[in-house]
């Protein structure tokens, strides 16, 4: 390992806030940080984990936490399913358990979304919330998110 950390964002950005993760994905730009848009998941994401081989892997989703849109909470591998990340084709509950091998320590983060319509703009409190995680990496605030518990 080499102390390396990586921010995989995972949505889809034509259908609203589900691309929260594709936004903090293209807007962290840090030397402790590398950065990758995994869109709704293509055989690059793993590819991508296994070059950078980071200490830290971070992946952003949004997620329906029945929160209040814009809330940010990281989620337990063990609570995945309940809150619907990733992609009918790769759930992150079943990749979970294949990147878990390539990386000391995975840190999963959803973000509440208020609109995932075809069509639609990010919403401004959605994208707040990105504005606001994406600073929380580059200061190491993001170690103090609170847990989603349902």
């Amino acid at each position: 390992m080499n102390g390396m950390h990586l921010l995989i964002g995972i949505g889809n950005d034509l259908l609203a806030d589900d691309g929260i993760g594709c936004f903090v994905a293209a807007g962290l730009s840090h030397p402790e940080w590398k950065s990758f848009n995994a869109g709704t998941i293509s055989g690059d994401f793993i590819r991508k984990i296994r070059e950078i081989k980071p200490d830290l892997l971070v992946l952003v989703d949004a997620a329906d936490m029945g929160l209040a849109p814009g809330s940010i909470r990281i989620i337990p591998p063990e609570r995945i399913s309940d809150v619907g990340m990733g992609t009918p084709r790769f759930p992150l509950d079943a990749m979970y358990e294949v990147i878990s091998v390539l990386c000391r320590e995975i840190l999963i983060i959803g973000i509440q979304p208020a609109v995932v319509d075809i069509g639609e703009d990010m919403t401004d409190v959605v994208k707040g919330a990105g504005v606001k995680l994406i600073s929380m990496f580059t200061s190491s605030a993001y170690k103090q998110i609170e847990i989603y518990h349902p």
